[in-house]
């Protein structure tokens, strides 16, 4: 599993990970432990294989429900 130690931060030792899936790469840095990179590593890859896709949204839990009612 492609996990990467990141030297762009100074301050703190840190860790990303960083795949390619169906021809997009996929890279999320931040964690500050080895284990914590590799465990969500696998966590995004099971997702992208499932087809699970949670986009984040700016729309309020109050408006959706709006939504989902006239529909």
């Amino acid at each position: 599993m492609p996990v990467y130690k990141d030297h762009s931060i100074k301050k703190r030792e840190s860790w990303y990970y960083e795949f390619i899936y169906k021809k997009k790469r996929y890279k999320k840095r931040g964690f500050a432990r080895k284990t914590d990179a590799e465990a969500a590593e696998r966590q995004k890859r099971y997702e992208l294989q499932q087809g699970i896709s949670i986009q984040e949204s700016k729309i309020t839990v109050k408006d959706y429900f709006k939504e989902y009612q006239n529909k």
